[in-house]
């Protein structure tokens, strides 16, 4: 099995009516924390959505990052694959594209083994 590092960083953990009304200033100062990974360190999250019936959040999808190329999976709907230096906004989505399926299966991978062990 291979071993990863990972960092993980819970950035907003507060309920929706929280979030509702938050705008961002555009003086603010920072890093970019996918930046300041080493390049091909993989990187992985999840998104979920918090409320009164499932206090503790329902998992609406999570992703794997190695290098320049993106995996999301989305519960209940078809996978996302991104290649993030020619689609750094993820409009276009490779999923499908027979060319780009080891990496997918790559980052499948590299998501599950990433998921179980932390």
């Amino acid at each position: 099995m291979k071993r990863f590092t990972a960092l993980e960083i819970d950035l907003f953990r507060a309920s929706p009516s929280l979030r509702v009304n938050l705008s961002i200033a555009s003086d603010l100062s920072g890093i970019d924390l996918l930046a300041a990974v080493p390049v091909n360190t993989p990187a992985f999250g999840s998104r979920s959505s918090l409320g009164l019936e499932s206090p503790s959040g329902v998992l609406l999808e999570r992703w794997a990052r190695v290098g320049e190329w993106k995996l999301v999976d989305v519960e209940n709907r078809d996978d996302r694959l991104h290649n993030l230096a020619s689609d750094p906004k993820e409009n276009v989505n490779l999923v499908d594209n027979a060319e780009y399926s080891s990496m997918q299966e790559n980052l499948k991978d590299v998501l599950e083994t990433l998921w179980l062990e932390y």
